[in-house]
């Protein structure tokens, strides 16, 4: 199995990534940070990608693709799962969005999208509703990342002609070279 993107659980004793092999899609895989056998905490037939844990460490929000090529839009929604129940729900108005990212009060969530032609970010409630589109530059961002106390996203751009790290306040505004 190809695995990718491990990120730690909250309390750092689990990792979730998604894998695959050759014959079968990309799912979305929890491991002890100890090691062992990878258990696959998924139902879906759709592949998915970029695993993410909530600041509780009781659910997981993922990209899952229904067609097209893998990590493209408009063919991407996030999922969240509940480690709980096992149940997976697309969070409501996050079609053709990508790589979500928790904020650490686990009420926001920061993701890609190129629905517009270009990759930005844009921020939405975990619970769902209307996307707050964060960026607006002819360059890509990308890669989201919210700040420890959550007043921050920090990301990828090529804004300087290269691709950098970048910071802006997490409700938008003017961005910041790292």
């Amino acid at each position: 199995m190809v695995a990718l993107l491990p990120r730690w659980s909250p309390e750092g004793t689990q990792l979730a990534f998604f894998g695959g092999t050759s014959t079968e899609s990309f799912r979305v895989y929890v491991i002890p940070a100890t090691g062992g056998t990878p258990r696959r905490v998924t139902a879906g037939t759709l592949p998915e990608a970029d695993p993410s844990w909530s600041p509780d460490g009781r659910r997981l929000a993922f990209g899952n693709t229904s067609g097209g090529q893998a990590g493209t839009t408009p063919n991407t929604t996030i999922q969240v799962l509940d480690l709980g129940t096992g149940q997976a729900t697309q969070l409501p108005g996050s079609e053709g969005f990508f790589s979500p990212r928790w904020s650490p009060d686990g009420e926001r969530i920061v993701f890609d999208s190129n629905r517009d032609g270009r990759w930005e970010l844009y921020v939405i409630h975990a619970a769902g509703g209307a996307p707050q589109r964060v960026t607006d530059h002819p360059a890509d961002d990308c890669c989201g990342s919210w700040s420890h106390d959550g007043r921050w996203i920090y990301f990828m751009s090529a804004r300087s002609g290269q691709r950098q790290i970048w910071k802006m306040r997490a409700g938008g505004g003017e961005v910041v070279q790292i």
